[in-house]
């Protein structure tokens, strides 16, 4: 009744580059572009194993303007494309998102506030928001204060949707 031994194995390569170019005294902007691999093989059914390999690309654009001294306001965008390999056993194999963000750092002294927003379009899922807010009090060189709450959206990964067992 069930596969005794469960269990999946992960494994990822990743592969990436980003440039930050400075445009004035006060922005900056930053490009990535990158891909990651992941090989899943998945022992949680008692038909056998199922393996298969994942590819993402991702691109982001960024722009960083320091306001004045104290704040850092930061915005950009992101896209994401996630395949699998072409397969008779699947409807659809690849997934996209879009994504745009802002964000604001205020800093004063020993305490630092930060907030965020994000609006991600999911191809599959429709559009979300989703935000965080967050502070950290730095007491002394080596040792900080933290807290911080948010919103997140978690997708299901390309093999959680398309692979045979998922």
């Amino acid at each position: 009744s069930g596969y005794d031994d469960a269990h999946s194995i992960q494994k990822n390569r990743i592969l990436s580059a980003k440039v930050i170019y400075p445009i004035g005294e006060s922005l900056d902007i930053s490009i990535l572009a990158g891909e990651s691999k992941e090989d899943f093989i998945s022992y949680t059914s008692s038909y056998g194993p199922y393996a298969v390999e994942s590819t993402r690309r991702n691109g982001s654009v960024q722009l960083d303007y320091q306001l004045n001294d104290n704040l850092l306001l930061t915005s950009g965008f992101e896209s994401q494309k996630d395949m699998l390999p072409a397969s008779p056993y699947l409807q659809e194999n690849i997934a996209r998102t879009e994504s745009r963000f802002l964000q604001g750092q205020y800093s004063a002294g020993v305490i630092d506030i930060l907030a965020g927003y994000r609006h991600d379009d999911y191809e599959k899922y429709g559009e979300q928001e989703t935000w965080n807010f967050g502070a950290k009090i730095k007491a002394n060189r080596n040792l900080s204060f933290t807290a911080g709450f948010g919103e997140a959206f978690k997708l299901p990964t390309i093999n959680d949707l398309y692979s045979l067992f998922g």
